[in-house]
């Protein structure tokens, strides 16, 4: 899902739905944020309580509902298979939508503008 050395997953954003791109996009950026805590826990054993982090706290709150937020919080063991599982639902819950030419709501488009906006933020302070 992120191997990308051609640039291909980019050529296709003009054809996928703004929350659809929003979504995956985010998604793509909590598990890279994950991965570069992981790696920054060899000096800073405090990194390696990823799922504690400011920056990807935001991530989690512009993308998931707070039911969602309090489940992740609840589990102990786990905590990035059940985020890949979450957002790849979701991600293809979206892409449904697309196939079958529904549209998304106000309330959609405003969350994919949140959440593009979480990960600029937390590309300017990485």
């Amino acid at each position: 899902m992120f191997k990308d050395n051609a640039g291909l997953l980019e050529r296709v954003r003009p054809y996928a739905e703004e929350y659809l791109w929003a979504i995956f996009s985010t998604y793509q950026a909590i598990i890279l944020h994950i991965l570069l805590l992981i790696q920054m826990g060899e000096k800073d054993p405090k990194k390696l309580n990823w799922h504690q982090d400011e920056g990807l706290r935001q991530l989690l709150n512009s993308s998931l509902l707070a039911e969602e937020i309090a489940q992740f919080d609840t589990i102990k063991i786990g905590k990035v298979g059940w985020l890949q599982r979450n957002y790849e639902a979701k991600i293809l819950q979206a892409m449904q939508k697309v196939i079958s030419g529904q549209e998304f709501g106000e309330v959609a488009l405003k969350q994919a503008q949140e959440m593009e906006e979480k990960i600029q933020l937390l590309k300017e302070h990485t």
